[in-house]
């Protein structure tokens, strides 16, 4: 009698051969090893979605056998690069060249099959047990779940410093100190559906229908809002913007914890001032209309919620989510009772989500978004200590298939900005993918990337990773916090995979989608960071 083999069996054979055949090839070596790498990534999340139920499902079947023909293709390409012939080489080189970026490209377009299957998984699991609970709150259950969010979460940043580097000088913000701590309250599955209804209709009380909507917030936002507060409602919430409610500051205004008449908590960004200057001015209208644009098209469990807006004369304000726990920032960079927090398995909790909420915006979301102010202070955490990016005020929109696009207006913060666009305007998905990796260095690190005060820190932060490497002593640079912990061989990897993404050179760092399996499967060999041009010899002789 046969026995049925679990899905996505032969293409994890296939993988296993790529690998082999890759061992003994002559030519193309480091095209081979990348496509290896691929290959891995693949065979380790077949292996962990081998047991789950959507693998076995028509639906799911049909596109991995196609895999298991892209992967065939693969590896005859390797094995292809085991002919010594040179004249075969010079025969074929273009076209196996050709060739290899067609198969890379099609096992990319896979890789991102596999998030959406877990998603699936988990959705379906949700769905059974809300059923069971209630089974009349099927029919709503999607339109809820797209208006809400887990309303446990806001804070805003601390110690910012974003700067404009062409016309508009730069602008350094005070720290505010967070809240502390909250338990998370838990609740029975019995209650969720109910939560979840309650949610709605506050929100729907406070929202645009008590008002008439200026033609100001139409023209700012659209009708990308469903909920437009009045000004009165949200003076009302913080009892007239009381400095005890200020719970950050930001580049465009003030935060403040609200809390709406029935009870309910929000966060509440002001614009501080209206900027004498119209250049000013429109950089704020700006940075408003993107916050709008932007985050109520997105719904991802690592991107902060926006509930509403506000337009009132002068007065812009934006209504998001509560977080609790503040921002990152202030855990790393904060009081030694903060840091008790943050062990190596929440740091790399932390980044991961990040991470998972860079791609969405890069690949998954469909508006092909770079955020392009990725740091500490713009990565928020919920009750869990679950990130959400925030602050999209300078966030923009690529175009997909074009590398690199040109802006003659770079914004963005001190050491958090990659080369490419700080020097020559150019910017793409790699931008953020520098800026990433700056931020996984601090949070390794416990360090600022750009104002480092200790005397053995010397220059920008990745720069004394680089040196550090070189000399075998990467654990050097961690977190005096972190040294006693037993995961060193999984933060040295971090480190590893920060410096891939602070490359010099923007063709050479990974994509998001690379990084996020990079950190998600511990097997995937990694590449040899480039030694960056700007690492002169002095920086290479640290007194440490």
């Amino acid at each position: 009698m046969d026995i049925a083999q679990p899905a996505g069996a032969d293409a994890v054979k296939l993988v296993v051969m790529i690998v082999q055949a890759a061992q003994t090839v002559r030519h193309n070596k480091k095209t081979c090893q990348q496509l290896v790498n691929r290959a891995q990534m693949i065979g380790d999340l077949l292996e962990k979605l081998q047991g789950s139920e959507k693998m076995r499902q028509p639906e799911i079947q049909s596109p991995l056998k196609v895999l298991e023909g892209v992967l065939g293709e693969a590896h005859a390409l390797v094995k292809s690069c085991q002919n010594s012939s040179y004249v075969y080489q010079l025969l074929m080189g273009r076209k196996q060249a050709d060739q290899f970026r067609v198969v890379q490209n099609k096992i990319d377009s896979y890789l991102l099959l596999f998030p959406l299957i877990s998603h699936i998984e988990t959705a379906a699991q949700l769905d059974q047990i809300l059923n069971a609970v209630r089974p009349q709150a099927a029919e709503v259950m999607p339109k809820l779940l797209s208006g809400c969010s887990n309303y446990s979460a806001t804070r805003c940043s601390s110690g910012d410093a974003r700067i404009e580097v062409c016309g508009i000088s730069g602008r350094v913000h005070a720290i505010n100190e967070p809240f502390a701590v909250k338990e998370s309250q838990q609740a029975g599955s019995s209650n969720v559906v109910e939560s979840l209804s309650t949610k709605q209709s506050r929100m729907r009380r406070h929202c645009c229908g008590q008002h008439k909507e200026s033609p100001t917030i139409h023209r700012l936002t659209g009708d990308k809002v469903s909920f437009k507060f009045t000004f009165f409602q949200l003076v009302d919430a913080t009892k007239s913007f009381c400095p005890a409610n200020q719970i950050g500051k930001g580049t465009f205004g003030c935060v403040y914890k609200g809390r709406l008449h029935d009870g309910f908590e929000v966060a509440i960004k002001r614009r501080s001032e209206v900027p004498p200057s119209p250049s000013k001015l429109d950089f704020q209208n700006l940075e408003f209309s993107n916050e709008v644009c932007f985050l109520t098209e997105l719904q991802h469990t690592n991107i902060v919620k926006l509930l509403g807006c506000c337009i009132h004369g002068a007065e812009r304000v934006l209504v998001y989510e509560y977080m609790a726990n503040g921002s990152f920032d202030t855990f790393i960079f904060g009081a030694r009772t903060k840091r008790a927090y943050l062990d190596w398995p929440t740091r790399s909790k932390i980044m991961k989500g990040v991470a998972e909420g860079l791609l969405y915006l890069h690949k998954q979301c469909g508006l092909y978004i770079i955020h392009g102010d990725l740091k500490p202070s713009n990565i928020l955490l919920d009750s869990d200590m679950n990130p959400k990016i925030s602050d999209f005020g300078i966030a923009r929109k690529y175009s997909p298939g074009v590398d690199e696009e040109f802006t003659d207006r770079v914004v963005g913060s001190t050491g958090f900005i990659a080369p490419e666009y700080q020097k020559r305007g150019l910017f793409s998905t790699k931008s953020d993918v520098y800026g990433f990796g700056a931020l996984l260095l601090e949070v390794i690190s416990g360090k600022r990337c750009f104002s480092l005060s200790s005397g053995a820190d010397y220059g920008v932060l990745n720069k004394r990773a680089w040196v550090l490497w070189g000399r075998g002593r990467l654990m050097k640079i961690v977190d005096p916090h972190l040294r006693g912990e037993s995961h060193a061989a999984e933060i040295v990897r971090c480190i590893q995979i920060a410096l891939l993404c602070v490359e010099e050179d923007a063709a050479n760092r990974p994509t998001m989608q690379e990084v996020v399996l990079m950190l998600s499967c511990q097997s995937v060999a990694l590449p040899t960071p480039q030694r960056p041009a700007y690492l002169n010899a002095e920086m290479a002789k640290p007194t440490i």
